[in-house]
């Protein structure tokens, strides 16, 4: 009888061990699936936000078309032999019920047209270029960034749309 009280008493501390083994275990467990559903739902996200930044991209554009064809970066006249370039800036523009400052360069031939779309939905926004060369087979070129959120932030997703205008 002596010796089954001893066992007893003596596997009163493995017991102990072990629980503390497992609750070790299982915490490191959790913190590293914790981690791994973080990283997940950061992967996820970007997929939300690139599209977000596609949409800033596209609104600038469809702006800088529309834009266009209204005149406000100039009028191209082809004459047979070569373009004749127009000037007819308008400034401001307006889109999405803002209004909109346009910068103006000349760069040798090239006419060169930006602006900024800020803040057209969910804090996104677009800069959009527009080139005009009247000496280029395709005289119109316009390129437009758009951002999910602030340009300083690391969480930035930019996506750009270029189109070439005749």
């Amino acid at each position: 009888m002596k010796n089954l009280k001893n066992i007893t008493n003596n596997s009163k501390g493995f017991v102990l061990l072990y629980a503390v083994l497992v609750a070790g275990v299982v915490s490191i467990g959790g913190v590293l699936l914790s981690n791994i559903i973080y990283k997940q739902l950061i992967l996820s996200s970007i997929g939300r936000e690139s599209q977000v930044s596609y949409y800033a991209a596209n609104a600038g554009k469809e702006c800088a078309i529309y834009w266009n064809k209204l005149g406000a970066f100039g009028i191209i006249i082809d004459d047979g032999a070569s373009n004749l370039y127009i000037e007819n800036f308008i400034n401001p523009i307006n889109c999405n019920n803002q209004d909109i400052t346009v910068h103006y360069e000349y760069l040798g031939a090239i006419h060169k047209f930006s602006f900024d779309l800020g803040n057209i939905q969910q804090n996104s926004e677009a800069k959009v270029e527009v080139i005009v060369n009247p000496d280029a087979d395709v005289p119109v070129a316009i390129l437009s960034k758009g951002y999910n959120i602030d340009i300083q932030s690391p969480r930035l997703v930019e996506r750009f749309e270029y189109t070439l205008i005749d």
